[in-house]
C-alpha cells in the first residue's frame, strides 16, 4: 500500500510539474510578443527584489507621483496654457500704437529724399468692450475649469498611490509570513516526520502528507513573492517614474 501511495504521489507530481511547464511557456510566448521579440526567445529568470517599507517610500512617492505621473504633468500644461490665455484676454483691453514713417522723393534726382512724414496711431478696444469683455470671461472660465480638472487629476492620483502603495504592503506581509514562519514551520514537520518515519513512529502516509504540506506552502510562497513584485511594478507605473527597485536598475547603475 506504501508502495503504490508513492507511486501515485510521484505520478501527480510529474502530471502538476508538466501543467507547470505549459504555463510557463504560454506566458514566456504572450511576453515575447508584448515586447515585439520572437516568440520562442529565451526570457530571463527573474531574480529576487529587497523587500522595501512602504511607509517610508510614502512622503516621498507622493511628492514624486504629483511631479512624474504623466496626467498630472498633462494637467498642468493645460492649466498653464489657459492661464497665458487669459493675459492674452486681458492685454487686448491695452490699446496697442503703431508707429508709420514714410518718405517722398519728387523729380529732383539730387534729393534723396524729398519730404518724410510720421504717423502713431492707436487701437482704441473699449468701443467693442462686449467683445473683449466676453473673451476675458471665457479665458477665465477655461482656466478654472483646467484648475479644477488639476485638482481631480491630483486627487486622483494621491488615490491610486494610497491604493498601490496598500497592494504593496500587504504583498510584502505575505511574503513575509511565508518565508520567516509558515515555511519554516513547514519544514520542520516536516523533517520531524522523516525522522519518525525512518524510525518507525511515523506512517508513511503522514510522510507523505507532511511533504505535500511543505510543497504547498512553498508554491504559495513563491506564488505571494510574485504578486509583490507585481505590485512593485504597478507601483511604479502609478507613479510614472522609474522607482530603481528592481535588481536590473541596481546593477545598470553600479
Amino acid at each position: 500500500a506504501d508502495v503504490l501511495m508513492a507511486e501515485t504521489e510521484a505520478s501527480k507530481l510529474v502530471e502538476a510539474r508538466r501543467d507547470f511547464e505549459n504555463t510557463i511557456s504560454a506566458n514566456q510566448s504572450a511576453l515575447n510578443v508584448l515586447m515585439d521579440r520572437d516568440a520562442f526567445a529565451t526570457v530571463a529568470t527573474p531574480v529576487s527584489v529587497t523587500l522595501h517599507s512602504t511607509v517610508s517610500m510614502s512622503a516621498e512617492l507622493r511628492s514624486t507621483i504629483l511631479r512624474r505621473r504623466p496626467e498630472m504633468v498633462k494637467a498642468r500644461a493645460a492649466l498653464d496654457a489657459e492661464s497665458s490665455k487669459v493675459q492674452l484676454a486681458q492685454r487686448a483691453w491695452i490699446p496697442d500704437p503703431s508707429i508709420t514713417v514714410q518718405g517722398q522723393r519728387y523729380n529732383d534726382a539730387a534729393e534723396t529724399v524729398s519730404e518724410v512724414g510720421a504717423g502713431i496711431s492707436f487701437s482704441v478696444p473699449w468701443g467693442n468692450a462686449r467683445k473683449y469683455s466676453a473673451g476675458v470671461s471665457e479665458a477665465r472660465s477655461n482656466a478654472s475649469a483646467a484648475q479644477h480638472a488639476l485638482e481631480q487629476t491630483e486627487n486622483e492620483s494621491i488615490g491610486l498611490l494610497r491604493d498601490a502603495l496598500e497592494k504593496v504592503e500587504t504583498t510584502h506581509h505575505h511574503v513575509e509570513l511565508f518565508r520567516d514562519k509558515l515555511v519554516p514551520q513547514a519544514r520542520q514537520t516536516f523533517e520531524a516526520s522523516q525522522f519518525g518515519y525512518e524510525s518507525g513512529e511515523t506512517t508513511f502516509p503522514a510522510w507523505i502528507g507532511a511533504q505535500r504540506s511543505l510543497r504547498d506552502l512553498e508554491a504559495e510562497a513563491r506564488i505571494h513573492l510574485a504578486d509583490y513584485q507585481i505590485a512593485l511594478a504597478e507601483l511604479e507605473g502609478v507613479v510614472g517614474a522609474d522607482l530603481k527597485i528592481f535588481p536590473s536598475h541596481e546593477s545598470k547603475s553600479k
